[in-house]
């Protein structure tokens, strides 16, 4: 019984954690919320910061900013 739910726990092979997709999913989507929150985008807005200074500013790529953006729906000039 134990060794069975270690090898539903574990990789056989690498001893490590199974990881499921979602979780994965899940997890990349937070870190890009935590990365750009809206109120950052809100407040950069406020500035009429241009698209590539936002990334700058928070350290991002320029695509990362646009995902945050279409997802927040707040609007950036390029």
């Amino acid at each position: 019984m134990c060794c069975s739910i270690i090898s539903l726990l574990f990789d056989s092979v690498t001893g490590l954690p199974k990881r499921k997709q979602n979780n994965e999913d899940e997890a990349t989507y937070l870190c890009r919320c935590l990365q750009i929150p809206k109120s950052g985008l809100l407040w950069v807005t406020q500035r009429k910061i241009l698209l590539l200074q936002i990334a700058a500013h928070f350290g991002a790529s320029e695509a990362m900013v646009k995902f945050r953006t279409n997802v927040t729906e707040v609007s950036v000039k390029c």
